[in-house]
């Protein structure tokens, strides 16, 4: 009559008494697991044993030539290892975490999830996540939804740096189940089930305690959701109400990003390919891409600063702008990571025009400075310092014509009363001073 208990009876021989127990607790307890898995999640639990041996791929490991740490994390998820006499286990978050502290031990620079996961118990579920962001900034942590990561699964991978989906998985599921079997003697099973988030029991096969013990058991699942959902949203920087919105429901592939909830879309092996070929940034990139960006930030206000000065020293004439392009610093390299370039990208854009005018008013401010000084320095009157501020010329370019036109007999007047020798010589002394000055070279036009 009810699958799971059928299940149960028919696969329950196999498994030693001490796990069948087990078992049974488990089931009883508040679940962070996607409904349309549960029976899933009981079969693993009682058939398969370790879970690396489920689904294949690379197992738990550390490869010290790409020095990244392999976790994988299938099947139901409980919260300690325990291990019958048989050697049946099943994952939990204990391990995992005692594998990734193993790995950052051993110097991994990567840590790499691969995830195909129903979900599990909530009991330390949230204690794992929390352990697992708190290692960002010593490794990069990144997880793989080669399958799915539904509930407690999915609560683990946000706490990693990067989440990776598939066309084909599916994620989220954040809310809480318990499925409670009332078994008074003679009398039927009654089979009741409890949920925090609308969509949690959607499709349960299996469905009709005094009002008082459902109300304690419903204010115990939505504590619990609340803990849940305010670990997505601080995991993910979302908004409370973008996680509250899922509703214990589920995505799938693009629509997973879209909402916010992973990074990128990516298998397993295009991970590794991508730690493998350098393509995924390690964190002094990403600390370095950071430290370039806190420079821009700090220059755009530097560059505040000067024209904010300049208009009040030059008044009206800073509103004259000659024609000129805004000079661009060179940029240093950084990783050809595709998400450096996207993150730098992104935080350029979000600069605001008035911000990018200031920058560009800043250059032209140092430009007519400049031109003053050297004009001053030639003895030129005011009309020739508007003419050059009007034209498209560079600095250097304005250097040029006034050496030239300092070095010219016609423009030194002291000139007359010396010899041809003497004025060559003059000439000459003043194109050096002006290629000092100016940065200039000799002749140059």
């Amino acid at each position: 009559m009810k699958r799971i208990d059928n299940l149960l009876k028919v696969v329950g021989s196999k498994v030693p008494p001490k796990m069948m127990s087990r078992i049974g607790e488990v089931l009883e307890q508040p679940l962070l697991v996607h409904d349309g898995y549960l029976a899933t999640y009981i079969r693993s639990a009682l058939m398969f044993g370790r879970q690396e041996d489920v689904g294949g791929g690379m197992p738990n490991a550390y490869y010290p030539e790409i020095k990244t740490g392999v976790l994988e994390v299938n099947g139901a998820l409980i919260a300690r290892m325990e291990v019958d006499e048989c050697g049946y286990a099943l994952a939990s978050y204990e391990e995992i975490g005692l594998l990734m502290d193993d790995f950052v031990a051993k110097g991994a620079e990567f840590i790499v999830a691969r995830f195909n996961s129903g979900g599990g118990v909530a009991s330390q579920m949230f204690d794992a996540s929390r352990k697992i962001a708190s290692m960002r900034g010593k490794v990069r942590l990144i997880a793989c939804v080669d399958d799915h990561a539904y509930s407690s699964a999915y609560g683990l991978a946000t706490g990693f740096d990067k989440i990776y989906v598939t066309d084909t998985s599916g994620a989220l599921s954040i809310g809480v189940m318990l499925r409670h079997v009332s078994r008074e003697p003679h009398s039927d099973e009654v089979v009741t089930y409890f949920k925090a988030g609308e969509k949690k029991l959607d499709g349960n096969s299996e469905m009709p305690l005094s009002e008082r013990a459902k109300n304690d058991i419903q204010d115990e699942l939505n504590r619990l959701y609340g803990l849940f959902t305010e670990m997505v949203s601080d995991n993910l920087s979302l908004s409370l109400d973008a996680v509250l919105e899922s509703a214990a429901g589920t995505l799938h592939g693009q629509n997973i990003i879209d909402h916010g909830f992973a990074h990128a879309k990516g298998t397993f092996n295009d991970v590794i390919s991508k730690i493998y070929n350098g393509e995924e940034m390690k964190l002094e990139e990403i600390a370095k891409a950071e430290k370039r960006l806190a420079t821009q930030q700090s220059k755009l206000d530097e560059a505040k600063a000067i024209i904010d000065k300049a208009k009040l020293e030059l008044g009206d004439e800073a509103k004259v702008e000659p024609k000129v392009e805004p000079k661009v610093e060179p940029e240093e390299e950084l990783s050809d990571d595709a998400e450096a370039e996207k993150i730098i990208s992104a935080l350029k854009a979000a600069k605001s025009e008035s911000e990018a005018e200031a920058k560009a008013k800043s250059e032209n401010a140092k430009r007519v400075k400049l031109i003053e000084d050297m004009c001053d320095v030639a003895d030129l009157g005011s009309d020739a310092v508007q003419a050059f501020i009007n034209s498209e010329m560079s600095i250097g370019e304005i250097g040029a014509v006034l050496t030239s036109m300092t070095a010219s007999t016609s423009s030194i007047k002291s000139f007359e009363e010396l010899g041809s020798d003497e004025v060559k010589t003059s000439k000459e002394a003043i194109k050096e001073s002006w290629a000092k000055a100016f940065g200039v070279k000799t002749g140059e036009k």
